[in-house]
């Protein structure tokens, strides 16, 4: 009975999304009309070739989150509960965001590139603090909050919570199975066949850098020299080479005067907004 009821106390609106690892609704907490994001999760999970029980994906978010909901760049878990075939997990649903993706098409200046950049850097450094590796870092995968839906320097970033590609308490040891996006996968993983946590967040972080900017090639872009100096640290091909996250931070680029434009958003950004609130 306790199981029924909290799926009972949650009000279903639609679907978000189905994949391989379950089905994901939209909907609010009954007694307070909180937002949340319903998540139905097979039992049973094969990860990296192992086999583990869906609660691991709780863990995970617990691990990552840390703090209430809201408290810090991670969509935070609110509860969860077995259904015999099925776990059934909770997890806050921020309003009046957008993925980077779908923002201007991914099209920012150079000053909010390196705002939402240092944004995304220090929430990969809390997660990998909390042991937890993502593997999939995209623009789908980064939701942008808009705290004022006029201004896009009010936005903050987070990352979804895609955990059947994390990986818990990850060490030194390489990585021999890949996950994620095809396309971002780091070059190391084609000459060795393995990776590693740190220089692949690096690696995926430079990828999603240049997407912001539509283009691969640092030459054709147009930014500042030491935005171009920033994505060729990130990108170097030998990933012991590689700036690491740490010292991404310290980067002369975010030091340097480029500031985000504080302009409205565009009509189809607030237009996409406004689809999102009914």
């Amino acid at each position: 009975k306790m199981k029924e009821s909290l799926n009972e106390r949650q009000r279903y609106i639609s679907q978000l999304g189905e994949g391989g690892f379950g089905t994901v609704f939209s909907g609010y907490r009954r007694h307070d009309l909180f937002p949340v994001a319903i998540k139905h999760i097979a039992k049973d999970l094969v990860i990296n070739g192992e086999l583990h029980c869906a609660p691991l994906e709780m863990v995970l978010m617990v691990m990552t989150a840390g703090d209430p909901v809201r408290e810090n760049a991670v969509i935070s878990p609110l509860a969860w509960t077995d259904l015999d075939d099925e776990v059934l997990l909770i997890m806050e649903r921020p309003e009046k965001c957008m993925n980077l993706f779908e923002y201007d098409n991914g099209q920012i200046d150079e000053g909010l590139a390196k705002e939402f950049m240092r944004q995304l850097v220090e929430a990969a450094i809390q997660i990998h603090k909390a042991g937890v590796f993502h593997r999939d870092l995209k623009l789908e995968n980064i939701l942008i909050q808009f705290s004022d839906a006029r201004y896009a320097g009010t936005a903050e970033l987070m990352l979804t919570s895609d955990l059947e590609l994390f990986s818990g308490h990850f060490n030194s040891k390489p990585f021999s199975f890949l996950t994620g996006t095809h396309c971002f996968r780091p070059p190391e993983f084609n000459h060795r066949g393995t990776y590693e946590a740190g220089p692949t967040t690096v690696w995926q972080l430079g990828m999603q850098h240049c997407e912001n900017f539509l283009t691969q090639t640092i030459k054709r872009l147009k930014v500042s020299e030491d935005c171009k100096k920033f994505l060729k640290s990130c990108l170097l091909v030998n990933p012991d080479q590689r700036i690491t996250q740490e010292q991404m931070l310290c980067h002369p680029w975010f030091r340097s005067s480029v500031l985000p434009e504080l302009n409205n958003i565009s009509s189809a950004n607030i237009a996409k907004l406004s689809l999102q609130q009914h």
